[in-house]
């Protein structure tokens, strides 16, 4: 009796602190994107950090298939490519040339 007591508190304890540091990255994402509406590197560097974040307790998932981590993995991957392509649009923008300016 005793040990299905211990079974269940070892089981609980793992859950609701994994809970609780999910729902402190949450909160503290959330404010990040909500105060930096429209900032595209910002709101694709945070869906990558989340899609990182998750990507550990998902491969920790007894039987699961090969093909859900590499597609988590490849999401990961393509979040990151793409946070360094508006990172890149936004820093190292090209001047308009003069037809260019004339013609808008």
């Amino acid at each position: 009796m005793l040990d299905g007591v211990l079974l269940r508190t070892a089981s609980v304890e793992p859950i609701l602190s994994s809970l609780f540091v999910t729902l402190i990255y949450g909160f503290a994402f959330w404010r990040i994107v909500k105060a930096n509406r429209g900032n595209r590197v910002i709101e694709c560097g945070v869906i990558a950090l989340v899609v990182l974040l998750s990507y550990g307790p998902i491969s920790k998932i007894p039987n699961l298939p090969d093909w859900v981590l590499t597609t988590v993995g490849l999401l990961m991957f393509l979040l990151c490519l793409v946070t360094m392509f508006f990172f890149f649009c936004r820093e190292f923008k090209l001047p308009k040339s003069k037809n260019e300016a004339d013609s808008t």
